[in-house]
C-alpha cells in the first residue's frame, strides 16, 4: 500500500509540471503574437534573437519610429540651391518633349529665384517602401495613376522625387502609347506611360481627363494594379456617387486612392503675386473636397489622399505667365516641375501605399 503522503507529493509534482508546461505554451503564443505585431505595425525591419531555444524573444528595430510623420514644408535654402543647380528633371523633358519644350518643359527654370526655398519632410521615401517590399519576400508593387493633366504632373512628381533623392535603384520611363496623328503630343486621353523604379516598383499613368470609367481596353491594367490612384476633377462636373460606383466595380475591392483637389490661385486673399498668380488661396476646391470626403465616408475600398492644404500658400509654385501660340497666358492651375514642389505629393502618395502594404504583410 502506497503512503498517502507520497501520493499527495506525486500529485503536486504532476500539477506543477502541468502548470509549467502551460506557462511555456502561453509564452510561446505571446511571443508569436508580439512578433506578428511588430511585423505588421513597425516601419523598420526587425531583428529577432532566440537564446538557447528558450522562449525569450528580443525584438529590435532599425528605425526608432513606428508612426509615419506628417508631411510638412521646411525652409532649406542650401538644399534648394543644390537642387536648382541640377537643372530640369529629365523625366519632364522626356514626357513634355512634343508638348511643352517651348516653355522649358514646365520646369520654370527661369523663375526658380521667385519661389520659396521649401523642402518637403515627413511622409515616406522610396527607400522605406522598397525595403518593405524586399523584406516581404521581394514582393513587387504596382501603382496606376489615372487622371487629367494634374494627375500627369503627379506621375512626373513621383519620378522626379526619385531622381532628386539620388536613390540607388535604376529609374526608367517609357511611353506605352505611340505618338501618331491622333496623339501628336503624347498627352491626349488614352495615352499611357510606364515607369520602373528598381525591380520591385512599377508605376503607370493613364491620361483620362473626365471623371468617368475609362474604356474597357484599359480594364486589365486597372484591375491588375495593386493600387489605383485617381484624380480628374478639372474638365467636367463630377458626379461623385456614380463615379465611385464605377471605380468600385472596376477594382473589385482592391485599394483605390482618390486625390483631393489641388488649389488654383487665380484669385486669392493676398494682393502680392509671384509669376502673376496669387500666393495664397483658401477657397478653391474646398467645397468639392468636403463633398468628396463625405461621399467616401467609411467605405473601406477608398482612401482619400489629402494634399490640398499643403498647397494653399504655394501660389509661387504655379507655372504662371507663359506663352501659348505666341500669346501670353497665365497658368495658375498647373504647378512647376521644380525642386521640391511635387515632393509633398510624392511623399504623401508613398506614405499611403506604404501604410497599406505594411498592413497587408501578414
Amino acid at each position: 500500500m502506497i503512503p498517502t503522503k507520497k501520493i499527495r507529493l506525486e500529485c503536486k509534482t504532476q500539477i506543477f509540471v502541468l502548470l509549467l508546461l502551460g506557462f511555456i505554451c502561453v509564452q510561446k503564443i505571446s511571443n508569436t503574437r508580439l512578433l506578428r505585431k511588430y511585423w505588421k505595425y513597425s516601419s523598420g525591419l526587425e531583428v529577432v534573437h532566440r537564446k538557447n531555444n528558450s522562449t525569450e524573444l528580443e525584438v529590435f528595430q532599425k528605425k526608432n519610429k513606428t508612426e509615419i510623420e506628417t508631411v510638412r514644408w521646411v525652409q532649406d535654402k542650401v538644399w534648394y540651391e543644390e537642387q536648382s543647380q541640377r537643372g530640369c528633371c529629365p523625366y519632364a523633358r522626356q514626357m513634355y518633349e512634343f508638348s511643352y519644350a517651348h516653355i522649358g518643359y514646365r520646369c520654370c527654370s527661369e523663375r526658380l529665384h521667385e519661389m520659396q526655398p521649401l523642402r518637403a519632410v515627413g511622409g515616406v521615401d522610396y527607400a522605406q517602401l522598397l525595403e518593405l517590399s524586399q523584406n516581404n519576400n521581394n514582393k513587387s508593387v504596382s501603382i496606376l495613376l489615372q487622371g487629367d493633366s494634374l494627375a500627369e504632373q503627379h506621375f512626373l512628381g513621383l519620378l522626379c522625387f526619385a531622381w532628386s533623392s539620388n536613390i540607388t535603384e535604376t529609374i526608367s520611363m517609357e511611353r506605352l502609347s505611340e505618338i501618331n496623328d491622333e496623339k501628336p503630343y503624347g498627352k491626349e486621353p488614352g495615352t499611357m506611360w510606364k515607369a520602373q523604379i528598381g525591380e520591385l516598383l512599377t508605376i503607370y499613368f493613364l491620361r483620362w481627363d473626365l471623371p468617368e470609367r475609362a474604356p474597357p481596353e484599359f480594364d486589365r491594367h486597372i484591375q491588375s494594379a495593386d493600387y489605383f490612384i485617381v484624380s480628374a476633377w478639372h474638365h467636367a462636373v463630377v458626379k461623385i456617387p456614380s463615379f465611385l460606383q464605377q471605380l468600385q466595380a472596376q477594382r473589385n475591392g482592391k485599394p483605390t486612392i482618390l486625390v483631393d483637389n489641388l488649389p488654383q490661385h487665380k484669385k486669392g486673399t493676398q494682393t502680392e503675386k509671384l509669376g502673376q498668380c496669387f500666393i495664397s488661396n483658401n477657397s478653391s476646391g474646398t467645397d468639392f473636397n468636403a463633398e468628396l470626403t463625405a461621399k467616401i465616408g467609411n467605405n473601406d475600398n477608398f482612401t482619400l489622399l489629402r494634399v490640398s492644404k499643403l498647397y494653399q500658400d504655394r501660389g509661387d509654385a504655379h507655372i504662371g505667365t507663359t506663352q501659348n501660340s505666341g500669346k501670353n497666358i497665365k497658368d495658375c492651375v498647373h504647378y512647376c516641375i521644380a525642386p521640391g514642389v511635387w515632393d509633398a505629393v510624392a511623399k504623401e502618395t508613398l506614405a499611403a501605399v506604404y501604410s497599406m502594404e505594411r498592413n497587408r504583410k501578414l
